[in-house]
């Protein structure tokens, strides 16, 4: 018995619309598989944009900020379980002359390249970091104290022996074990943390201070800092002055300046300093005039004085000599030169008896 024409219409009408349900169907799967990759899409946007956030752009290296909430979680753990761990900060140090001499290409070269040499140094499981400027760090868990200052040994080494920069380069390194802590881990963990951090500066404060290409990993301070010899430096170009104040900083000498003569005769009084340097252009007394009157003193008369100037004259040269200045000298200045003398004239040491 054939389908009525109303049956068949209806049976036509099915069909038509189970097609329909299905291409609505496969649309929805495409919708649904396009969504996802989209999806996957965003999230590796978003997974390459908190890597980035965490990353220093120039080395790769972690950065300050990922270093920070690194630290406090370091922290608790080695204080909740007592295990040691070590914490590295590592400068180099002659980064602000390499920027002077080769440009800041040169300079941010050198960071590139000894972030990429320094894993090659400290051991697999280390985790470094880029802080600011010349400043890195490393932590390693699990690692004594003795142990990390064979570490921190065995990068100074390494860094010097490396032949890969531009120039040579040396690195001062300062040391802290979670150990040294231990008897305060009931202590506010954000306080503890940032007392670590403050040891950390301290320590690399004073292996730069103690010549730099050095380790330190004493707490003896002060005894270091009561030693320094003084240099006063005065110059009225406060960007200039600044300048060679951080290299005179980076040979471990205590630096204080002066932006004028009176000023610059106030501090050489009163601290009776290794070294006087000065432009010759100060206002007020200038630097000839500054060192007469130091020689009007029985103290100062014998300290010596470097006198900077942007032209070299017969008639300069005879009123500076004539009034004691030990040196002059012309603009540009070759900063080793500029370096050795302070350090001849000073008697070859950044402290005094050593």
């Amino acid at each position: 018995m054939s389908d009525t024409p109303a049956e068949q219409q209806n049976m036509s009408n099915a069909e038509a619309r189970i097609a329909e349900l299905e291409a609505d169907r496969k649309r929805l799967i495409r919708i649904g598989a396009a969504l996802k990759a989209r999806n996957d899409s965003l999230q590796r946007t978003v997974s390459n944009l908190e890597e980035r956030m965490i990353r220093c752009p120039l080395t790769g290296l972690y950065n300050e900020n990922f270093f920070l909430e690194y630290m406090r979680g370091a922290v608790d753990i080695s204080m909740d379980i007592r295990a040691d761990g070590i914490l590295l900060f590592i400068s180099i140090d002659s980064l602000r002359e390499l920027n002077i001499r080769f440009g800041t290409d040169s300079a941010d070269e050198t960071l590139k390249k000894f972030a990429a040499f320094l894993p090659n140094l400290i051991p697999e499981e280390a985790v470094s970091f880029r802080l600011s400027g010349a400043l890195f760090a490393s932590y390693i868990a699990g690692t004594v104290r003795e142990n990390g200052v064979s570490l921190a040994e065995r990068v100074r080494a390494g860094v010097e022996a490396a032949d890969i920069f531009v120039e040579r380069i040396t690195v001062s390194i300062g040391i802290v074990a979670m150990s040294e802590f231990m008897e305060d881990s009931g202590d506010d963990r954000a306080i503890l943390v940032d007392r670590i951090l403050d040891l950390a500066k301290r320590r690399i404060g004073l292996a730069h201070r103690m010549g730099s290409n050095a380790v330190c990993a004493t707490n003896d301070l002060d005894v270091e800092a009561e030693n320094r010899l003084d240099i006063v430096l005065a110059d009225a170009d406060a960007f200039r002055r600044k300048l060679v104040c951080a290299l005179l900083q980076s040979r471990g000498f205590a630096v204080h300046e002066s932006a004028t003569g009176a000023v610059a005769l106030d501090l050489a009084t009163r601290l009776q300093p290794a070294l006087v340097i000065s432009d010759l252009a100060l206002p007020g007394l200038d630097a000839i005039s500054l060192r007469v009157r130091m020689r009007e003193t029985t103290e100062l008369t014998r300290v010596p004085f470097i006198l900077v100037t942007d032209r070299k004259s017969a008639d300069i040269a005879t009123r500076a000599y004539a009034a004691g200045v030990s040196v002059i000298l012309q603009r540009p200045i070759l900063i080793d030169e500029f370096l050795g003398l302070a350090q001849n004239l000073t008697g070859g040491s950044t402290t005094r008896g050593r």
